[in-house]
């Protein structure tokens, strides 16, 4: 019988799960503002995203292949869940790459 996963659970999975990935950011990236908007462009993928300028720190740490977690270690913990949001929107937009 399959063990009884609660909401909490659930969570902390997904936490160690983004907390665990090697990620770079996507070579093929742009940035730029368009009036007020910060844009963020993958031009091999074709896709735009606005987003928030903190994203080009995040971006250029993951310069080259680095874990999650040694981002999350240089920033206070209640900025954690935020940025792994942030995170795993980089990564569904193509703006991040991950390893596996």
């Amino acid at each position: 019988m399959p063990a009884k996963r609660t909401g909490s659970g659930v969570a902390r999975s997904r936490t160690v799960e983004i907390d665990g990935l090697l990620c770079r950011r996507s070579p093929h990236l742009v940035s730029y503002w368009r009036g007020t908007d910060f844009v963020v462009e993958n031009y091999a993928t074709t896709v735009r995203a606005r987003a928030l300028p903190i994203t080009s720190d995040i971006l250029a740490f993951f310069d080259d292949w680095r874990r999650v977690d040694a981002l999350l270690a240089l920033r206070p913990s209640d900025t954690h869940d935020a940025l792994r949001s942030l995170i795993a929107q980089l990564l569904e937009h193509s703006l991040l790459q991950r390893s596996d």
